[in-house]
């Protein structure tokens, strides 16, 4: 104006730096609204968000509003949600028995069962992380599953003369007519013969009772001794947290929010049907009678005075 005594509206600057001095001031142009005159520069923030330039996002917040979409720091989240984020990113993480992006809808069972076993199976992965080498991997993978399908484990043992521990593991299979994927084989070495270039090795083998009944361990138990295998003998069953604990590379406070997981998990799956019904064994064949009571001797009788007569008529016929 004249005489230069006329503060000119502010202008908003992304640079940190303006003070609103020469009238820019440092405001978001997204999440602020600049005001003011030149030297008395103000920027107002959205909602949701605050400091120099209004260009940091606040903590989410709930509401019970179902238009809220988080872009001002408020989210719709209700049934006990939680929520989590800053403004422009909220989250709403629901409560058991509960779903929907805002938790709004109620699980049905099977939703109920299928989302906690998701969450356990994620925490088996991060266990299994920690885990390096590939057999006692596999092990573990085997444990956790039984866990979380609430059944425990079988391990059977046995000692076997091979090349080498997947040679070991492979035979063993092969003898108890049993397919790999079923169970988890760790051999150890336990003596190595003089005279062949071969290893006697401990053979330990972990069979989930959702996977391998009983009548299945037996018949492998025979058909290993029937090959020669000696050594041979099935555990009682086994916990597969406990044995969880034993593993190198599972971390203590991993397994302990698994086992918290997997139980819940365990408590939402489905009876297991009972086993089919043995049929009985086919009817062997009748067993003769041996002893004869009076009525049998009294056929008998009968039958040998009908044989005389005819014998008589017949002489008679021929005398004449």
């Amino acid at each position: 104006g004249n005489g230069c005594d006329t503060a000119s509206a502010c202008t908003a600057s992304s640079d940190s730096s303006k003070d609103g001095t020469d009238g820019t001031l440092h405001c978001s142009t997204q999440y602020g609204t600049i005001g003011g005159t030149t030297g008395d520069c103000t920027c107002t923030c959205k909602d949701g968000y605050g400091g120099s330039g209004c260009e940091t996002a606040g903590a989410c917040s709930a509401s019970s509003n179902s238009t809220k979409d988080g872009s001002d720091g408020t989210f719709y989240c209700i049934n006990g949600g939680t929520i989590s984020g800053t403004a422009g990113s909220c989250e709403c993480t629901c409560k058991s028995g509960y779903i929907g992006s805002s938790c709004e809808t109620a699980s049905s069972p099977s939703q109920k069962a299928k989302e906690t076993k998701e969450k356990a199976e994620k925490s088996r992965d991060t266990m299994l992380d920690g885990v390096t080498d590939a057999k006692l991997k596999k092990k573990a993978k085997l444990l956790a599953d039984a866990a979380i399908s609430g059944k425990k484990v079988r391990k059977m043992s046995a000692k076997l003369t091979a090349s080498d521990a997947d040679t070991a593991c492979s035979d063993y299979y092969a003898k108890a007519g049993l397919s790999s994927s079923l169970g988890a084989c760790i051999a150890t070495a336990a003596s190595r013969r003089r005279s062949l270039a071969a290893t006697t090795y401990d053979v330990s083998v972990f069979f989930s009772e959702a996977e391998v009944d009983d009548s299945t361990l037996t018949a492998a138990e025979n058909s290993l001794k029937a090959e020669g295998v000696t050594g041979v003998e099935t555990s009682d069953p086994i916990d597969p947290i406990t044995e969880l604990g034993t593993i190198d590379g599972v971390d203590s406070s991993t397994l302990e929010t698994f086992k918290t997981e997997a139980a819940a998990a365990a408590a939402t799956m489905p009876p297991s049907p009972p086993p089919p019904p043995i049929s009985p064994p086919p009817p062997g064949p009748p067993v003769p009678n041996l002893i004869q009571d009076d009525d049998d001797g009294a056929v008998s009788v009968k039958g040998a005075s009908r044989l005389a007569l005819i014998c008589a008529l017949a002489t008679i016929a021929l005398v004449l």
